[in-house]
């Protein structure tokens, strides 16, 4: 094998890549987009007043529609006289006087019933759950009134209650994690492994193909053996994609430090006793808010949280696109052009979806059943054992099991790709089928 011949294969594909105007600008531009959309959004949350709506109650009850105030956050309510259908013109036209009316039916009871909601638009998400805790809440009052207890005194009463999560290993040791953290850091890293594979294997076949197309790659055959040029570019496309994820790692240290104190901030729990205050008390309940301590820098939560995240990801970025580029490399050797890729990549591309179907499965039930499968099954296990690793305790014999299925499956994937690649790289004006690939896979 000629060596050097092979080092300045892949080191000409490696620079051809990264000094790619797309691969710079990408490189910079995706964290900065999602910086930017990150930031938008907080800044949004923060300065971004809800619509206020103005809601009419008609009670055919009688005496519900009196307990609730004439405030509420972003709500102001007006008793109505009269039937639904009377006053119906108040919410048309462009001259409406109300946003909507709230109709309280005479089956209403104090221990509760079914409420309709009468507006020019549907309630949002957000406010539905608003207008459903108000009434609740005053429902719940008057129980407390007829049961000698007055809601001042709940308004004393302080009880806020947070649950630290302390991993304890089998020899004793003992880290503090954060269940909403790892839940994300588990998703990002499927996700990103996902994008990855997908990108990274797409770039394969496209180099394979082109050389096959432009008929470069029949002078550089007359040098090289096809497994020798194959993996040169498997190899190639690998380093640019570590070179990516170096790069966006810098830049997420140095994004976390700056930005850390917008993303860190914690919120006082939704306990019943806050709800109530909330309602008698929104400013008192805003500074217990805003002196709730934070977290310093979201690194080193996510590092406290996962310490191995990071050299997980890489070893299974890299099992994961050795397995998916050789086969995605064996494609465009088979084909003439990209349109006839479309009916082969089917039964490589499912294996890499499902886990992302499963991701709310695995993220709740980690050590299921189905959670152990898909994170042992090579064609699903880079993207499922992260997301497992971050969401529960996972056993170290699990993931070096794990990792050797994969890079076992990797050393099949590579001699499939090279016995479709050397007999469909010179091959032109046929369109493969999955028997006339069998048929080269049993050649000598």
């Amino acid at each position: 094998m000629n060596f050097s011949l092979l080092k300045l294969i892949i080191r000409r594909e490696y620079l051809n890549k990264v000094k790619n105007k797309v691969f710079i600008i990408s490189t910079i531009l995706a964290p900065l987009g999602l910086v930017a959309i990150i930031v938008v959004q907080i800044v949004a949350a923060m300065y971004t007043k809800p619509e206020n709506l103005v809601i009419g109650i008609i009670d055919e009850q009688g005496s519900i529609a009196k307990k609730i105030p004439s405030s509420y956050q972003n709500f102001t309510f007006n008793i109505l006289q009269g039937s639904v259908i009377q006053n119906l013109p108040a919410i048309q036209g462009k001259d409406a006087k109300l946003n909507g009316i709230i109709h309280i039916p005479k089956t209403f009871t104090e221990e509760g019933g079914e409420l309709t909601y009468y507006g020019k638009n549907t309630l949002s998400v957000g406010n539905h759950s608003k207008l459903k805790n108000l009434f609740v809440r005053t429902l719940k009052n008057e129980q407390l009134v007829k049961g000698g207890i007055r809601p001042s005194q709940l308004d004393s009463i302080k009880a806020i209650v947070t649950i630290s999560n302390v991993e304890v290993s089998d020899s004793g040791s003992a880290r503090q994690t954060n269940s909403v953290i790892s839940m994300f850091i588990g998703f990002g890293a499927s996700m990103l492994l996902y994008m990855f594979l997908f990108v990274y294997g797409a770039i394969v076949l496209r180099i394979v193909l082109e050389e096959k197309t432009s008929r470069v790659v029949e002078v550089l055959l007359t040098c090289v053996k096809p497994i020798q040029l194959l993996m040169s570019k498997i190899i190639a496309v690998l380093l640019v994609g570590l070179t990516q994820i170096g790069i966006w790692f810098a830049l997420a240290i140095v994004f976390g430090n700056i930005f850390s104190p917008l993303l860190m901030k914690n919120t006082v729990p939704k306990t019943p006793q806050i709800e109530q205050q909330t309602m008698n008390n929104p400013v008192q309940t805003q500074n217990m808010v805003s002196n709730a301590p934070q977290k310093s820098n979201v690194l080193q939560a996510l590092f406290a949280t996962s310490p191995m995240i990071l050299v997980y990801f890489v070893l299974y970025f890299i099992g994961g696109y050795l397995f998916y580029g050789s086969l995605f490399a064996a494609i465009g050797s088979a084909v003439d052009s990209e349109t006839d890729t479309q009916h082969l990549q089917l039964p490589i591309t499912l294996p890499i979806i499902i886990p992302i179907l499963f991701t709310g499965h695995i993220l709740e039930n980690p050590n299921s059943s189905i959670s152990k499968f898909l994170s042992y099954f090579p064609m699903t296990s880079p993207m499922t054992m992260l997301t497992r690793f971050t969401s529960g305790r996972v056993e170290w014999w699990e993931i070096f099991l794990s990792l050797v299925l994969l890079y076992l499956f990797v050393l099949g994937a590579l001699w499939i790709a090279a016995k479709i690649y050397r007999v469909g790289i010179l091959m032109y004006g046929k369109k493969p089928t999955y028997k006339e690939l069998w048929k080269w896979l049993r050649m000598s």
